[in-house]
């Protein structure tokens, strides 16, 4: 099903640098989330089924954080592995100021 469909990655791309501001709001939600579902499994006795979901929400996060920085490093013009947490704050700052 997936060969039916096309994207066009520029398009998607500006479609989504119009609502950055919203986009990284929704993704430091979803960490939250993200966060609290992988606390509450970790340290349990996990059967083979938590253990797999526990596996999966991690990798999730890893992902997600990945991309924040990415972002937050294209806006900041450093390396990803150079981000501090004070540039990943002062990049969101600057989007919400800048796109608001």
């Amino acid at each position: 099903m997936a060969e039916e469909f096309t994207s066009d990655r520029a398009e998607i791309g500006a479609l989504l640098a119009d609502d950055l501001p919203l986009l990284l709001r929704a993704l430091q939600l979803w960490l939250v989330q993200l966060q609290k579902v992988i606390e509450s499994l970790e340290g349990a006795d996990l059967d083979e089924e938590k253990t797999r979901r526990l596996e999966v929400h991690q990798a999730e996060r890893t992902r997600v954080l990945d991309l924040v920085a990415s972002i937050s490093a294209s806006i900041t013009g450093k390396p990803k592995a150079d981000l501090t947490r004070d540039d990943v704050a002062a990049a969101r700052r600057f989007i919400t100021e800048s796109w608001s």
